[in-house]
């Protein structure tokens, strides 16, 4: 019988320890939220800071592609209000996304379409470190908005949708992004370490970035697509965020909730979900384990690992942040300890619709003891790409499908490297066999 009440934080506290220890990672946060509790079971390993601030369950963590769900059900609760339409096409308040003379296909993507990664954009990441100033998303998108397939038909993760959509958000309601999350989703779910931006803005510690190789610490970080990848909350809120999408939540209705696990797109997502039984709805990944429907997502991107996943219909929602690159495979673990608790069927078998979405590629991990493998190739390594180093920048676009120029900053000094993110899929699970660091 599936039920959440045996989900706690005692069953990973002592795997929590060993991967902190054992991989260097500078600390690692963990919650569970269940629906009608009024506390978050939450604890954290490790240090926020490695100068010698530990790691509490309100530290306040980057959250790179995590934000896209954040984002998401932003747009569905406005929708839902009648403030924006998911139907409107984006270029109707947003004059600068189809330039004249534009290459590629034709069309005027919907808010939900880049909200499903649908509108036929391209894989695309930048940041900028430091004191660097992000392009202009008119620039951004004059040079790098190519519409590679028809609006509506084949998914493909794209930062650029979602980048869209948040500066539509503020085009139709008038505000910024970080004041609306706070009036509509923040404030009334008391998610009191939320916020949004490069620059962390609310009282309380955050948790230092730091790289893989050396441990060396990020400047600020910012990007033209801060709608995908710039949300910060603890562990603790973004559980408590998740549980808004358990069917006994107030927050959306029933018609918005069966909206959020509904595809964009005429064809099933083959990156990260493939047929049968799991799709990408509106900001998250959506899989069936048995009857039961699972939301998940993730985000990897440097100095980040961050994941939340939700089984609805039993009020269930684990949270995972750790402030290191290339850290995502470890919260998937922590992840996927919990929830065998409370779905038996859980990691899915290999093979399986489920454990695809789990993790592209491949079968998810099926134990403990997976993550302390070291002899599989990393996922990405072996593709063609080019580099370049520039300091204090680190970023990439696709230039046609499939193909994709990149330019990294140099590794040994800030820590910048190929990794999920730089795939385009830092909100996919990391690949099976993927190389634990």
């Amino acid at each position: 019988m599936n039920s959440s009440a045996s989900v706690s934080t005692d069953r990973v506290a002592e795997l929590a320890a060993s991967l902190v220890a054992e991989h260097r990672l500078p600390s690692l946060s963990v919650a569970v939220a269940h629906a009608g509790r009024d506390e978050v079971d939450a604890r954290s390993f490790g240090r926020a800071d490695l100068a010698g601030v530990p790691a509490t369950p309100e530290t306040a963590y980057l959250l790179a592609s995590t934000t896209k769900p954040i984002v998401a059900t932003l747009a569905a609760l406005l929708h839902e209000r009648g403030v924006v339409d998911l139907a409107e096409p984006l270029a109707d308040r947003l004059p600068w996304l189809l330039p004249p003379g534009r290459v590629g296909h034709p069309g005027n993507p919907t808010l939900q379409q880049a909200l499903t990664h649908t509108a036929g954009f391209g894989t695309h990441y930048d940041f900028s470190y430091g004191d660097q100033t992000p392009a202009s998303l008119p620039q951004t998108f004059a040079r790098y908005g190519t519409l590679f397939r028809p609006p509506g038909t084949t998914y493909e993760y794209a930062n650029l949708g979602y980048a869209a959509a948040g500066a539509f958000l503020e085009a139709a309601t008038g505000l910024e992004l970080r004041a609306l999350l706070r009036r509509e989703l923040f404030e009334p779910l008391w998610l009191s370490t939320a916020d949004f931006g490069p620059v962390y803005d609310r009282p309380g510690e955050t948790a230092v970035r730091y790289s893989e190789a050396n441990l060396v610490a990020y400047p600020v970080i910012d990007t033209t697509h801060r709608a995908a990848s710039l949300g910060w909350m603890s562990a603790s809120d973004l559980a408590r965020f998740g549980l808004a999408h358990s069917t006994s939540s107030a927050l959306l209705d029933e018609t918005t909730r069966r909206l959020v696990s509904t595809p964009g797109g005429e064809s099933r997502p083959r990156q990260v979900c493939p047929p049968p039984g799991s799709d990408y709805g509106l900001g998250w990944h959506v899989c069936r384990v048995g009857d039961l429907e699972v939301l998940l997502h993730g985000g990897d991107m440097c100095g980040v690992g961050a994941m939340v996943t939700v089984v609805p219909t039993l009020g269930l929602s684990i949270a995972v942040t750790v402030n290191r690159t290339d850290s995502l495979t470890h919260a998937r673990v922590m992840r996927d300890e919990l929830l065998t608790a409370a779905l038996p069927g859980w990691p899915p078998a290999s093979g399986s619709s489920a454990a695809r979405s789990a993790s592209p590629g491949g079968p998810v991990e099926r134990s403990r003891d997976d993550v302390r493998r070291a002899g599989a190739a990393h996922p990405h390594r072996g593709r063609r790409r080019r580099h370049h180093r520039r300091a204090g920048r680190c970023w990439t676009a696709t230039s046609r499908p499939g193909a994709a120029v990149r330019r990294t900053t140099d590794r040994d000094r800030v820590g910048c490297r190929p990794s999920a993110a730089d795939s385009g899929r830092d909100g996919a699970e990391p690949r099976a066999g993927a190389r634990v660091r």
